[in-house]
């Protein structure tokens, strides 16, 4: 998993330089909520032969809610990087 540095800087580049579409918004989403439950719950994503099961690992709902208190951070980012279209 990519430090917290690494992913800010991966956000702002994808936000600011590259038009997001769903497939794009869902990924940014899955970093961050990674990111919220922290690195050492995820493979990195070198262990995964294709992209997609990397960030697959966030979707099961039930297993990786967003954490207790952690919503409104999680809401103002995505809101801050354009990812509440």
């Amino acid at each position: 998993m990519i430090d917290h540095e690494t992913l800010q800087r991966h956000m702002h580049h994808n936000v600011y330089h590259v038009p997001l579409n769903a497939i794009a918004k869902a990924r940014q989403f899955a970093l961050l909520l990674m990111d919220l439950h922290g690195a050492d719950h995820f493979d990195p994503f070198n262990a995964f032969e294709h992209e997609q099961d990397f960030y697959a690992q966030v979707a099961d709902g039930t297993q990786w809610r967003i954490p207790r208190g952690k919503g409104e951070v999680l809401l103002r980012q995505m809101e801050e990087w354009g990812l509440d279209d």
